[in-house]
């Protein structure tokens, strides 16, 4: 008697927004059992990695379903959609190749309806993951594009704030620089100092002895002046 092969299925989610537009992990399970059961599989278990991006493979639930896959526990791994496996074209392709097809585990996408039991759909989700791919960086480029034009409008991401500043959240929402009285003053005085002549050890000096309490500065090297950024670079006292 010939023992049924069994399936893993493995959903992910890795936003808010994908959840409200029907990418939730209980919807996908819903998905994979109805498939599985009207195919009359028999489905082993269900791993899941909520709020994890699909960027990399560095999530709990992938790996233990590449663990069952490599131990023989598992004939077939399926999915609600390509894209819940992988983002990343390297990876999707790695999984396929060296996972999957390497320990004679097939590879199912429901909503792209395609089994890599058959060449045609081998084929399929090489093509189906450089999509993945394309839109991941395109993700990434409306991400860039968005930070650019908050800039623009006076918002302030970096997670450093310049010398001289403070980053301060307005009643708008956005977050800003504006300038520090206490530290914004004793950059101006370094400046003035360097530029009639003192050395960086005198300006060094006049620092430690300064009123204002500035402990993680120290002058390593004189900027060009520029809105928004301090004339000296700096590093935590201590470390010359």
């Amino acid at each position: 008697m010939n023992l049924p092969e069994l399936v893993a299925g493995y959903v992910r989610v890795s936003t808010v927004e994908q959840a409200e537009e029907g990418y939730s992990i209980q919807e996908q399970s819903e998905k994979i059992k109805s498939y599985c059961k009207a195919m009359g599989w028999e489905l082993a278990s269900i791993q899941s990695d909520p709020g994890y991006s699909g960027a990399t493979l560095d999530r709990p639930g992938i790996n233990q379903v590449i663990k069952d896959v490599q131990g023989g526990y598992v004939k077939k791994v399926i999915v609600w959609k390509l894209d819940r496996l992988s983002r990343s074209q390297k990876d999707t392709l790695v999984l396929l190749e060296d996972v999957f097809l390497q320990n004679g585990c097939n590879f199912v996408s429901i909503m792209e309806s395609f089994d890599t039991a058959t060449p045609f759909g081998r084929c399929i989700v090489g093509i189906l993951a450089a999509f993945a791919q394309m839109e991941r960086e395109n993700i990434k480029a409306r991400l860039v594009m968005g930070k650019q034009a908050g800039l623009k409008e006076g918002n302030y991401y970096s997670g450093i704030t310049p010398i001289g500043y403070k980053s301060e959240l307005q009643e708008n929402g956005k977050r800003m620089l504006i300038v520090d009285p206490f530290t914004s003053q004793a950059v101006k005085d370094m400046y003035k100092l360097y530029s009639s002549g003192r050395s960086l050890g005198e300006v060094g000096a006049y620092i430690q002895k300064s009123t204002v309490s500035i402990q993680s500065l120290i002058v390593a090297t004189l900027l060009p002046p520029a809105p928004g950024f301090s004339a000296i670079r700096y590093m935590p006292a201590g470390s010359l």
